[in-house]
Protein backbone atom coordinates (compact mmCIF):
# COMPACT_ATOMS: atom_id res chain seq x y z
CA UNK A 1 0.00 0.00 0.00
CA UNK A 2 1.48 3.50 -0.75
CA UNK A 3 0.30 5.73 1.24
CA UNK A 4 0.12 9.90 0.81
CA UNK A 5 -0.21 12.15 3.67
CA UNK A 6 -1.24 15.33 2.75
CA UNK A 7 -1.60 18.48 5.13
CA UNK A 8 -1.21 21.42 5.95
CA UNK A 9 -0.28 22.97 9.18
CA UNK A 10 -0.22 26.24 11.23
CA UNK A 11 1.06 26.28 14.63
CA UNK A 12 2.81 22.55 14.56
CA UNK A 13 -0.16 20.84 15.50
CA UNK A 14 -0.87 18.94 12.53
CA UNK A 15 2.92 18.22 11.80
CA UNK A 16 2.80 16.75 15.08
CA UNK A 17 -0.14 14.34 14.49
CA UNK A 18 1.05 13.55 10.50
CA UNK A 19 4.57 12.40 12.21
CA UNK A 20 2.54 10.15 14.95
CA UNK A 21 -0.12 8.30 11.95
CA UNK A 22 3.35 7.84 9.92
CA UNK A 23 4.64 5.81 12.17
CA UNK A 24 1.67 3.78 12.21
CA UNK A 25 2.53 2.91 8.69
CA UNK A 26 5.97 1.35 9.49
CA UNK A 27 7.28 3.21 6.56
CA UNK A 28 4.92 2.99 3.72
CA UNK A 29 3.24 6.56 3.99
CA UNK A 30 4.79 9.80 2.85
CA UNK A 31 3.90 13.14 4.33
CA UNK A 32 3.79 16.57 1.78
CA UNK A 33 3.08 19.65 3.02
CA UNK A 34 0.55 21.73 0.65
CA UNK A 35 1.87 24.91 1.75
CA UNK A 36 5.02 24.09 -0.04
CA UNK A 37 3.93 21.46 -3.06
CA UNK A 38 1.05 20.16 -5.09
CA UNK A 39 2.20 16.27 -5.10
CA UNK A 40 1.21 14.29 -7.81
CA UNK A 41 -1.01 11.60 -7.03
CA UNK A 42 -0.06 8.56 -9.41
CA UNK A 43 2.51 6.47 -7.33
CA UNK A 44 -0.26 6.31 -4.33
CA UNK A 45 -3.52 4.40 -3.96
CA UNK A 46 -3.94 6.03 -0.38
CA UNK A 47 -4.46 9.53 -0.46
CA UNK A 48 -4.74 10.75 3.50
CA UNK A 49 -5.80 14.63 3.61
CA UNK A 50 -6.13 17.30 6.50
CA UNK A 51 -5.36 19.87 8.38
CA UNK A 52 -5.91 22.33 10.81
CA UNK A 53 -9.50 24.37 11.81
CA UNK A 54 -9.29 27.79 12.91
CA UNK A 55 -12.48 30.10 13.42
CA UNK A 56 -14.22 27.13 12.02
CA UNK A 57 -12.36 27.04 8.33
CA UNK A 58 -10.17 24.50 6.87
CA UNK A 59 -6.55 25.74 6.01
CA UNK A 60 -6.42 27.23 2.71
CA UNK A 61 -3.76 24.75 1.04
CA UNK A 62 -5.79 21.74 2.15
CA UNK A 63 -9.37 23.21 0.44
CA UNK A 64 -7.34 24.17 -3.07
CA UNK A 65 -5.77 20.38 -3.16
CA UNK A 66 -9.06 19.14 -2.32
CA UNK A 67 -10.79 21.38 -5.21
CA UNK A 68 -7.74 20.61 -7.94
CA UNK A 69 -7.84 16.51 -7.41
CA UNK A 70 -11.47 15.92 -6.85
CA UNK A 71 -11.40 13.43 -9.49
CA UNK A 72 -8.34 12.10 -9.04
CA UNK A 73 -9.75 11.29 -5.56
CA UNK A 74 -12.33 8.50 -7.19
CA UNK A 75 -9.36 5.64 -7.60
CA UNK A 76 -8.17 6.13 -4.92
CA UNK A 77 -8.74 4.98 -1.45
CA UNK A 78 -9.08 8.66 1.06
CA UNK A 79 -9.36 9.23 4.32
CA UNK A 80 -10.05 12.90 5.96
CA UNK A 81 -8.79 14.13 8.73
CA UNK A 82 -8.55 17.61 11.07
CA UNK A 83 -6.61 18.76 14.07
CA UNK A 84 -8.81 21.25 16.23
CA UNK A 85 -9.20 21.99 20.16
CA UNK A 86 -13.04 22.44 19.08
CA UNK A 87 -13.34 18.16 19.29
CA UNK A 88 -17.03 18.69 19.80
CA UNK A 89 -17.75 20.80 16.47
CA UNK A 90 -15.88 18.17 14.33
CA UNK A 91 -18.89 16.83 12.72
CA UNK A 92 -20.04 19.82 11.43
CA UNK A 93 -16.60 21.10 10.63
CA UNK A 94 -16.01 18.26 7.84
CA UNK A 95 -19.60 18.82 6.65
CA UNK A 96 -18.82 22.45 6.20
CA UNK A 97 -14.54 21.95 4.82
CA UNK A 98 -15.22 19.05 2.73
CA UNK A 99 -17.16 18.18 -0.31
CA UNK A 100 -20.30 15.52 0.45
CA UNK A 101 -18.80 13.29 -2.20
CA UNK A 102 -15.35 13.13 -0.97
CA UNK A 103 -16.92 13.01 2.67
CA UNK A 104 -19.17 10.02 1.07
CA UNK A 105 -15.92 8.34 -0.42
CA UNK A 106 -14.08 8.63 2.36
CA UNK A 107 -12.82 5.06 4.21
CA UNK A 108 -11.59 7.32 7.78
CA UNK A 109 -12.60 10.23 8.98
CA UNK A 110 -11.53 11.62 12.30
CA UNK A 111 -10.62 14.62 14.48
CA UNK A 112 -7.14 14.68 15.67
CA UNK A 113 -7.62 17.02 18.62
CA UNK A 114 -5.86 20.01 19.39
CA UNK A 115 -3.81 22.19 21.31
CA UNK A 116 -3.15 26.12 21.10
CA UNK A 117 0.41 26.85 20.91
CA UNK A 118 0.25 30.76 21.76
CA UNK A 119 3.74 31.23 20.99
CA UNK A 120 2.83 30.34 17.68
CA UNK A 121 0.08 33.18 17.13
CA UNK A 122 -0.34 36.91 16.53
CA UNK A 123 -1.06 39.37 18.96
CA UNK A 124 -4.58 38.78 18.27
CA UNK A 125 -5.02 35.22 18.39
CA UNK A 126 -3.28 35.12 21.65
CA UNK A 127 -5.64 37.25 23.23
CA UNK A 128 -8.76 34.91 21.67
CA UNK A 129 -6.70 31.88 22.30
CA UNK A 130 -6.15 32.93 25.99
CA UNK A 131 -10.02 33.44 26.07
CA UNK A 132 -10.97 30.08 24.53
CA UNK A 133 -8.65 28.45 27.39
CA UNK A 134 -10.32 29.79 29.74
CA UNK A 135 -13.78 28.03 28.45
CA UNK A 136 -12.31 24.44 29.47
CA UNK A 137 -11.61 23.01 32.69
CA UNK A 138 -7.93 22.95 33.78
CA UNK A 139 -8.28 19.27 33.67
CA UNK A 140 -9.87 19.10 29.89
CA UNK A 141 -7.25 21.66 28.19
CA UNK A 142 -7.44 20.63 24.39
CA UNK A 143 -4.98 17.99 23.40
CA UNK A 144 -3.27 15.95 20.37
CA UNK A 145 -5.81 12.68 20.88
CA UNK A 146 -3.09 10.12 20.20
CA UNK A 147 -5.56 7.42 19.97
CA UNK A 148 -8.21 9.01 17.14
CA UNK A 149 -4.56 9.03 15.17
CA UNK A 150 -4.18 5.31 16.27
CA UNK A 151 -7.74 4.22 15.24
CA UNK A 152 -7.63 6.06 12.29
CA UNK A 153 -4.43 4.40 11.00
CA UNK A 154 -6.00 1.31 11.72
CA UNK A 155 -9.25 1.81 9.56
CA UNK A 156 -7.01 2.83 6.69
CA UNK A 157 -5.12 -0.37 7.11
CA UNK A 158 -7.81 -2.09 6.98
CA UNK A 159 -9.60 -1.55 3.73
Amino acid sequence: MNILIAYASKSGTTETCVHILEQDFNGHAKLVDLTHTDPSLDAYDTVLIGGPIRYGKLHSSVKKFVKNHLKDFKQKEVGLFICCADVGNAEKYFQTNFPDELLEQATAIDCFGGEIRSHALGIFEKFIAKIALKSYPADQQPSILKDNIHIFADRVEAT
